[in-house]
């Protein structure tokens, strides 16, 4: 922590909380205070060196938008990690948690470490300096408990990226933006990678990308990175069945020849594509539908041939970008409203990818 005036020489880098005032001090270790205060009452019993704090936007929420964060174990219980906030709602005792003891406990942890983490240089110094900054401030904060998650094995925070996402909460205040996403009442519950893209190798290359469409403002970029998720699916796709097949000819080379029409649909991307939506994942009716729809409206706008099947649609999308980018009208519109659905799809197909058996 460091607040500092440009005309003095001394600088606020100390922090204590005092509970009579119910107001934090910050001082230079001597003679000069600063007190900050909110009107939310706050609770010290939590030790804030046992949290951790991360930072996301979410252009949905409001004062009021607080809930507890849960996962679940591998037993299927259901376990709190923390709790997610505005940083609004901690300068006020005007929503419906202000009197929540365990909010209080999780809103003194939260500014606590927020001023730790203050870097302020200005002309002067006042008294409303803080409050300012803060009242400025709308990023949302994710309170993670360390202590909750010793237990869990193999807890990674970054396998559950994906949950943050599916409800609008975003490391970046630029990019896709959806307000349709879904809205938790006083719960959050995050779902994980799907176990078949929890190898280190796939998660990086999958967070890179999602970290790009969640910071993108191009409509086209967006969708284009969408679809590098699908290309990176469907190589395992393709990985997954030719192992498959391979066998079945090993097993006995008199299937060579029966098997040849096997191995030209697996070369397919098309129809690769067709087997992710379909038989590699498990993508809710609603979303379908809505992109289906959103994708056939798009190619039958530019006289192309649409389809009944969406991983044909979402193909022939991609090549009518890739290959008649210039002759589509109002492209902004029509492919910003397939990238909202498209990116919900996303998320539902990282949830629920999973690697078949046998071969289809």
């Amino acid at each position: 922590m460091k607040i500092k005036s440009k005309d003095i020489e001394y600088a606020y880098t100390h922090l204590k909380f005092d509970e009579g005032e119910n107001a934090f001090i910050l001082s230079d270790g001597q003679e000069h205070e600063l007190l900050f205060s909110t009107d939310l009452h706050l609770d010290t019993e939590y030790d804030p060196n046992n949290f951790k704090l991360y930072y996301y936007y979410n252009e949905n929420c409001s004062e009021n938008s607080i809930f507890q964060v849960y996962i679940k174990s591998d037993e299927n219980k259901e376990i709190r990690i923390g709790w997610i906030f505005p940083i609004s709602s901690l300068l006020s005792d005007q929503h419906d948690e202000a009197q929540n003891k365990y909010f209080q406990k999780y809103a003194y942890v939260a500014l606590y470490n927020i001023l730790n983490e203050l870097d302020i240089v200005s002309n002067e110094i006042y008294s409303n300096i803080i409050y300012e900054a803060l009242s400025s401030d709308d990023r949302i904060i994710f309170v993670m408990d360390k202590e909750n998650i010793v237990n869990i094995v193999n807890f990674e925070i970054s396998d559950y990226q994906i949950g943050f996402y599916k409800y609008g909460f975003y490391e970046s205040d630029k990019g896709i933006r959806n307000s349709n996403f879904d809205k938790p009442r006083k719960k959050l519950h995050l779902k994980k990678f799907s176990n078949a893209l929890i190898d280190k190798n796939s998660k990086l290359i999958i967070l890179s990308i999602l970290a790009q469409i969640t910071s993108c403002s191009s409509e086209i970029l967006v969708f284009y990175f969408c679809y590098q998720i699908i290309e990176f699916l469907i190589n395992k796709v393709f990985d997954n069945e030719f192992t498959t097949v391979v066998k079945k000819v090993t097993d006995s080379v008199e299937n060579l020849f029966d098997i040849k029409d096997e191995f030209n649909d697996l070369m397919n991307e098309k129809k690769r594509v067709r087997k992710l939506f379909n038989d590699y994942s498990n993508i809710n009716s609603n979303s379908r539908n809505s992109l289906n729809e959103l994708c056939k409206n798009l190619l039958k706008d530019n006289e192309h041939r649409n389809y009944n099947d969406l991983g044909d649609n979402i193909y022939a999308v991609r090549c009518l970008l890739v290959h008649k980018l210039y002759s589509i009208q109002n492209i902004e519109q029509e492919l910003g409203d397939i990238d909202y659905c498209f990116f919900e799809c996303i998320i539902e197909i990282l949830e629920t990818f999973k690697l078949n058996t046998d071969y289809k």
